[in-house]
């Protein structure tokens, strides 16, 4: 070999070292891929926290240590429920510190998943909620026009505090999938196509308390039509509104209206017709209060119950001068009862009470084969309509198309000539639920019922007068009250001594009980008959006057004669009476016998002048 070869190999081996020598040096560190992470502190995966625990952080590990992450992220299954957000702390290229952030917003489940580089971990969160107001159940009671909703308040205690009131209500819609309840806040102009119904509202300085609240009337819908609907509390100072869950109803077809017997969950049947009527919208006949014939004319005048039976305790309003007639009747017999007449026995015209049950069912405004008037939906689905029937007075038609005017059997026990009706609106300014005068001619409708008693079946046994003196006595009246509902007035004693009790002297209030009953009476007269009775005072028939029971006051014992400390005794009465206060008879001086006419002639003592004899002459 030559020394040019040898050194052309010596060279390059030289350059292939040398070569190989630098690509050792561009090597850098291996990376070290992340094979799984974790989150510190979380066992089995899942995790509760209540909604007002707040953020809570995590630290994240990484297996291997130290191993490099290229991507880092984060995402809830339900954001609603609750959000999460990873954070790098720090960069250094060997590995990668993180923490995730985990914020509760609302009650519900939730997935939180961290990814590094395509390897995940998930954590099942639940979030419990502190739940203000819930829905109770389905809305119950569809019909074409309304529903029924309940709903109910838990973990009421832990409402916000508020300074003016907090409402529950329901807000509905047909388009708004997630009802909502406008706020002084929400400047827009429009409802979010929602409406409002609102069932309980707690003052200032009332607590609101747990409990269910039902029958919250849904108004104002259409026929086959679906509605959204949930409920709300709103606190009135911050405007916080919180829900319930969003549910959803469908409401019927339009209401079956029959001409019939209608039942509407009520505790009476109705009549589908005013009495004349053969059809629900037809107005029917006009009666006076009682009268079972209808008249040209509606008059005070001509109003055939004005002086002889349903009279209360009070006189006829302007006529005070006329006393009227007491027969304890409030509640019209069958003979006067046109709707038992006309409908038969078991029908009678309704009481003010089931009235009243009809009215709370919120009727609407309803339209039927062109005639305007009221529609009532009971909680079963089933519809009547009465129509703006109007009234007759004097030869006058009133109100038709415009208000309904309806009798009620009942009489009123504070006016002689009013009765119990059903008005919505009438000239004397009354509404719903009134009393108007009897003489007016208004439809009836009938129920289907026994007929009402009158008044309360009240027993007064066991009446003793005791400790009885000349000015004082204890009185005992034992009263039986059955099936009465008792008003403010309740139980009491009146006391009197006038046969026809128009002076009270004395009386108590003992409740709204039965029992026994003692009263102590001071202040009477000697020898004085006095009179007692219970009273009752019922809610819907007025007042009811017991039994009257009588006693009488011992006599006042005087002496015969006074000793004045004077030179004599005094007799105690005059001459001809036996008692102090009585007036003696009247005796002319000298004489032992009273007359019917005192004269100077008739006098025993009488001296006539006889002018022949000149001198006096007197009585043999």
């Amino acid at each position: 070999m030559t020394k040019s070869l040898h050194f052309c190999l010596i060279l390059a081996c030289a350059l292939l070292g040398l070569f190989s020598s630098c690509e050792k040096l561009d090597d850098g560190p291996k990376e070290t891929p992340v094979q799984s992470i974790s989150i510190v502190g979380i066992e089995n995966g899942s995790l509760t926290l209540p909604v007002k625990a707040g953020a809570q952080v995590f630290p994240i590990a990484f297996t291997p240590e130290g191993a490099d992450v290229k991507s880092l992220s984060v995402t809830s299954s339900k954001p609603e429920v609750a959000s999460a957000e990873i954070k790098l702390l720090n960069t250094k290229a060997v590995a990668y510190d993180a923490e995730l952030t985990v914020t509760p917003l609302s009650g519900g489940e939730t997935d939180i998943t961290v990814n590094a580089d395509g390897k995940a971990t998930v954590l099942h969160l639940t979030v419990e909620s502190e739940t203000i107001f819930v829905i109770t159940g389905e809305v119950s009671a569809t019909s074409a026009g309304r529903a029924f909703c309940g709903m109910s308040m838990i973990n009421s205690d832990k409402l916000p505090e508020f300074t003016s009131y907090v409402m529950g209500g329901i807000s509905y819609s047909e388009v708004n999938t997630t009802p909502v309840v406008p706020t002084v806040k929400d400047n827009t102009t429009d409802n979010h196509d929602c409406l409002l119904s609102f069932g309980r509202v707690f003052k200032a300085g009332e607590t609101p308390v747990d409990g269910e609240y039902t029958d919250i009337p849904l108004t104002d819908l259409k026929p086959s039509t679906q509605y959204y609907y949930r409920a709300f509390v709103w606190i009135d100072e911050s405007e916080t509104v919180y829900y319930g869950e969003v549910k959803a109803f469908r409401t019927s077809d339009e209401p079956v209206i029959v001409a019939g017997e209608v039942d509407l969950g009520l505790s009476v049947n109705w009549w589908g017709c005013n009495v004349g009527a053969t059809k629900p919208e037809e107005y029917g006949n006009y009666y006076a209060w009682g009268e079972i014939a209808e008249k040209s004319k509606y008059a005070v005048t001509n109003y055939n119950l004005r002086y002889s039976k349903y009279h209360t305790t009070q006189r006829e309003e302007g006529h005070l001068e006329t006393s009227i007639k007491i027969d304890n009747k409030t509640i019209l017999d069958a003979e006067d009862d046109i709707a038992t007449i006309t409908l038969g026995e078991g029908w009678r015209m309704p009481t003010v009470e089931e009235i009243r049950e009809l009215k709370d069912l919120n009727p609407s405004i309803y339209e039927l084969n062109g005639v305007k008037g009221l529609l009532f939906t009971g909680k079963n689905g089933n519809s009547m309509f009465i129509p703006y029937n109007g009234c007759k007075k004097d030869e006058q038609s009133l109100y038709q198309g415009e208000h309904l005017m309806l009798w009620s059997c009942k009489a009123s026990v504070d006016d002689a000539l009013r009765a119990g009706a059903y008005e919505t609106e009438s000239q004397w300014g009354a509404t719903l639920n009134t009393y108007a005068y009897r003489f007016v001619g208004m439809g009836v409708r009938g129920v289907k019922a026994q007929r009402p008693k009158d008044g309360p079946d009240l027993k007064y046994t066991g009446f003793a007068a005791t400790n009885v003196t000349k000015n004082s006595a204890t009185v005992t009246l034992t009263v039986d009250i059955d099936d009465a509902q008792l008003s403010e007035e309740g139980v009491g004693l009146q006391v009197s001594s006038d046969p026809d009790f128009k002076t009270v002297a004395a009386e108590k209030n003992f409740g709204k009980t039965g029992g026994t009953f003692t009263m102590e009476l001071t202040d009477l007269a000697s020898s004085c008959e006095y009179y007692v009775r219970a009273y009752v005072g019922t809610v819907t028939n007025g007042l009811y006057l017991g039994e009257a029971f009588s006693f009488k006051t011992e006599d006042d014992i005087v002496e015969p004669y006074v000793d004045m400390g004077t030179s004599v005794l005094w007799a105690s009465w005059d001459l001809g009476s036996e008692k102090p206060e009585i007036m003696g008879v009247k005796i002319a001086w000298g004489e032992t016998q009273t007359k019917d006419e005192f004269t100077g002639e008739n006098n025993k003592y009488y001296r006539s002048f006889n002018k022949q004899k000149g001198r006096y002459l007197y009585p043999k």
